[in-house]
């Protein structure tokens, strides 16, 4: 009969743990938190593949100081692509990409302006890219500059 008891307590305690942990859950895990927008400038040349940007970050002799931290966390988000801009890489979901327009060309440089919500904004390290992750992209307008006219300031993150 004590065993019983005992089990039944230790039975108890454990179910009130779960439902405890199931409580918090949602609140803490698995809700996404969108910041307001904020708006971004990239190169509209191309987007690339999240494991293109990952493997050159884990060989290319640029990023040897990069955060391990940032690329695993890189790594982790699967069927991704990336768009750059001067001084961050914006991470987004395919269907997101496709909002915004690519175009090729030779001694101009094209840009996509647009607004999203910046779900995580991590950094490579000391003098590398930030990379942002976003979500709800609303494609603004995409403006051409020549090589020469180009300012470094006028591709940053500037919340609305």
């Amino acid at each position: 009969m004590i065993y019983m008891k005992k089990t039944y307590f230790q039975l108890t305690v454990a179910l009130m743990v779960v439902a405890v942990g199931l409580m918090v859950l949602p609140t803490s895990y698995s809700q996404e938190i969108y910041t307001d927008k904020a708006q971004l400038n990239v190169s509209a040349e191309q987007s690339f593949d999240l494991e293109k940007i990952t493997d050159e970050v884990k060989h290319h002799k640029h990023y040897e100081n990069h955060s391990n931290e940032t690329l695993m966390w890189m790594e982790s988000l699967k069927n991704k692509k990336v768009f750059t801009g001067r001084e961050y890489m914006v991470i987004m979901d395919c269907d997101e990409a496709y909002k915004l327009p690519t175009l090729l060309a030779t001694d101009v440089i094209i840009y996509d302006e647009f607004e999203a919500n910046i779900i995580e904004n991590k950094s490579l390290g000391d003098g590398l890219k930030d990379v942002l992750y976003v979500k709800n992209v609303e494609f603004k307008k995409q403006g051409i500059i020549s090589i020469y006219e180009y300012n470094p300031q006028n591709i940053s993150v500037n919340p609305l």
